[in-house]
């Protein structure tokens, strides 16, 4: 999952994966909302906590060669929907922030999504 969001955001955009989870996604959408920030789990976020695998994508990577290359080539090629587009920039942002949600939110509900992404943005 990791692998495939840093793979995604580095072809579509020029913003760090970490600035387009930490801001466009965490500080915009799960922290402005209070309640909601609280009820993800978003505020008490502990790095040490998220899983070695997410955060050591380089190893699982090197054991996982065929794994590694199908998603990178599955994130480009959504990546070239975006970026064949011709939207404006902000505009392609923000659609690239709701990709990343919605499939995070997919792979591990919503009430992990805002800790996976940020584990995500740690290593990244």
């Amino acid at each position: 999952l990791g692998l495939y969001i840093r793979t995604l955001v580095s072809e579509v955009t020029d913003l760090s994966v970490k600035d387009m989870i930490e801001h466009s996604i965490v500080q915009e959408r799960y922290m402005a909302q209070g309640k909601l920030s609280s009820a993800l789990g978003c505020k008490d976020f502990e790095a040490a906590k998220c899983p070695s695998i997410l955060v050591n994508s380089e190893e699982f990577i090197k054991a996982n060669d065929t794994i590694a290359e199908t998603v990178q080539s599955q994130a480009k090629e959504k990546a070239k929907v975006f970026n064949d587009s011709n939207l404006p920039r902000n505009i392609l942002d923000m659609i690239l922030a709701d990709t990343i949600e919605r499939i995070v939110t997919l792979v591990v509900s919503l009430e992990k999504a805002c800790s996976c992404l940020r584990c995500i943005a740690v290593k990244s």
